[in-house]
Parts: C-alpha cells; structure tokens; sequence
C-alpha cells in the first residue's frame, strides 16, 4: 500500500513537472512569436562571420579590431534588414527570425543556405594575359554618331569616352569613319573594372599588345545581364589566368554571432 502511494506521489510529480514543461513552451512560443520580426519589419542586427574559425567580417567595431580586420573608412553599425526581400542570405534571414529584441545567438549556415556551391561555369578559364587589338579600326558613321553622340571630325581626339585611352579620328569617307587607338609603347593603362595595371607591350603594324600585370586574388568587376559582378584572379600563370566569379563564400559553412539590437514594425 505504501509502495502504490509512492509510486503515484511520483507519477503525481512526474505529471505536473511535464504540464510545467508544456506551458512554459507554450507560453515561450506566444511570446517568442509576439516579440520576434516578421515579414516586412526592419530588423537592426550586429553579426560577426567566421570562416574557417576565423573573423570574415563584422558589424562590431572591438570585433574588427581584436581580429586585425579593423577598417577605418568603415563605419561599424547594426545591419538593417528588411525582412522577406531576400536582402540577405536565407539562413540569416531564418536565424533573425527566430529572435527576440536583445538576444545574442550563434548559427551555422551550409552552404546551401549561404552562398550556394561554387560553379564551376562561373569560373572563366585560360584568359591570355596578353590583350591584342588593332592600332587602327573602322566604324559605320551612324553608330559612330550613336556611340559618341556626336558627328566625327577629322583629326578630333576623343577624350573620357568610355576607353581607356584617347581615340583619334583619321578619316571619314562616305559611311565609314576610321579611328585610331591613340596609344605608345610602355603606356599605363587602367582596364576598365579591373584591380591590377596594364601596359602596351609592343606595336607592330596595325597590331597592339597590351600585357597584363595581375597577381593571384586581383579583383574585377564584370559586366552582366543582371549586372556587374566581382570577380577574382585564380590560378595565374606565366600566360594565362582564370576569373572566378563565384562568390568568396561559395561552399563554406558559415558561422554567426547575431544579436538582434531593434525590431521597426511595418505596422
């Protein structure tokens, strides 16, 4: 007898600790799901990114510092998010989510979730670092009217015309205009988009070759449909290199350090 009212003392225990259990769950949720963003609102987060155990990249002045990552043209401040615009990636987003104003969590985001796998079609290969083109071209008069917006005169320079060097107007018979590619041996030249330097390597005849100086890592900003996107110098040989345009955080596992600073209601 005494036994059976110990064991139901237990069981009574046993039952009323789950029902605590459940309602405390419960009401966590109620209140989880009443204080956390939704779509629409603006939520105002810090975060720091590690990659390979190391700081990416951080919202937090002391973060950037500790890391050795500190950027003074940078100012370090809560990232503002719109919720359910697909500004950032999908597993901030979904971590943000389950947030309450002034929490601190950490998450871990494959790649999937991140920045996707890396594609190899979006990586370029065997570019020449050597750029050939002709001393000399010649352009139909309507395009080039359309291209400079404006008529062609002999011996005009055009200057700030979207090369990246001077152009010369030689001649203008009929519909044709012939243009020159006003440039010397040992000329400096900027490729528009891209980080490293490029020099006139040789003139010969109508030919012109312009050598590329690019190192491992250089950046470039290419044009595309849907916009410019940056890439990245790879694999750079005596020759050739290739462009990746694949983002640097393609195929990593992402890990972050998120608090939820402020919620702006779109209500």
């Amino acid at each position: 007898m005494q036994k059976e009212k110990k064991n139901n003392y237990f069981k009574q225990i046993i039952i009323g600790a789950i029902i605590v259990i459940i309602v405390f769950v419960v009401v966590y949720g109620v209140i989880l799901k009443k204080n956390s963003p939704k779509d629409g609102d603006t939520a105002s987060v810090d975060y720091t990114l590690y990659v390979g155990g190391k700081v990416f990249d951080t919202s937090v002045e002391k973060d950037a510092v500790d890391a050795g990552i500190f950027n003074e043209k940078r100012e370090y401040k809560p990232l503002e998010v719109v919720l359910g615009q697909g500004q950032v990636i999908k597993g901030f987003e979904d971590a943000i989510r389950t947030m309450v104003k002034g929490q601190t969590k950490e998450v871990e985001i494959n790649p999937e979730d991140g920045y996707g796998l890396k594609d190899e079609k979006r990586i370029f290969k065997g570019l020449n670092k050597i750029l050939t083109i002709n001393k000399t071209d010649s352009i139909n008069l309507t395009d080039f009217v359309s291209i400079f917006n404006r008529e062609p005169k002999l011996g005009e320079i055009l200057k700030d015309v979207g090369a990246p060097w001077d152009l010369k107007v030689l001649s203008v018979k009929g519909d044709i205009v012939q243009i020159e590619n006003v440039l010397a041996l040992g000329q400096t030249i900027n490729i528009p988009g891209a980080s490293w330097e490029s020099k006139v390597d040789s003139i010969e005849g109508n030919t012109v070759k312009i050598k590329q100086y690019i190192s491992e890592g250089d950046n470039v900003v290419v044009p595309t449909p849907g916009g410019a996107v940056r890439g990245v110098a790879i694999n750079v040989e005596d020759e050739t290199y290739d462009i990746d345009l694949n983002s640097p955080l393609a195929g990593k596992t992402l890990k972050f350090k998120i608090t939820l600073v402020d919620i702006k209601s779109k209500e």
